[in-house]
């Protein structure tokens, strides 16, 4: 496995199967309680869980419940690499598939290339690149938006909201939702140890 900077914390020598592979693939497919990444943007009493990982202090991270619809095996690039095509829920860990996939056959693994080809109702067949993007083929943000989970919080935020500020606001840990407020669509904000912060800022006032 690699740590965030790409440097590796720990190797085996034991290079599996395509039929290990295969014999392990169902149990990390259907509901899972997945354990996030150490090296991740998961809060830990405040704090960053890359950021605690990075001082090398130790800590426990709580799992979370996703779904894996689906978990194949496409092919077998080199002797000790493989692609895989997963279809999984919102807030899925491909970092910790790979490495739970490595456990599972007595040894390491890390993802070392990841390229999204769906997102909700889009695919990557309808992406476009940045220099041949025309006004004419620009999708409304709202529908761009629609699959996200909304959030609204009572109108006596508005302010603190309109000026970038955090607020307290009780709700489970959750990344990647939409904030609203007043019927204003304020960006994509995470709640960590019961504040909100918009993180991806779309507010036009």
């Amino acid at each position: 496995p690699l740590d965030s900077e790409g440097q590796v914390i720990e190797t085996n020598e034991h290079i599996p199967t395509k039929e290990e592979i295969l014999s392990v693939l169902p149990s990390l497919t259907g509901e899972l309680d997945q354990l996030p990444p150490k090296y991740s943007a998961k809060s830990v009493g405040g704090v960053r869980a890359y950021e605690l990982s990075r001082k090398g202090i130790d800590f426990e991270l709580p799992t979370k419940k996703v779904t894996v619809y689906k978990f194949e095996l496409k092919k077998q690039i080199t002797v000790d690499t493989f692609e895989f095509l997963i279809d999984c829920s919102s807030g899925t860990y491909i970092r910790s598939l790979a490495r739970d996939l490595g456990l599972k056959c007595n040894t390491c693994a890390y993802m070392s290339e990841l390229v999204r080809i769906r997102s909700g109702e889009w695919t990557i067949d309808e992406a476009v690149d940045l220099e041949h993007i025309a006004c004419d083929k620009l999708i409304p943000l709202e529908k761009v938006l629609d699959s996200h989970k909304k959030v609204i919080v009572p109108d006596e935020f508005f302010d603190k909201l309109k000026n970038g500020n955090a607020i307290k606001f009780s709700m489970p840990d959750e990344n990647d939702f939409l904030l609203i407020c007043k019927g204003e669509l304020f960006g994509i904000a995470d709640s960590i140890d019961g504040k909100i912060k918009v993180r991806i800022n779309l507010y036009g006032g």
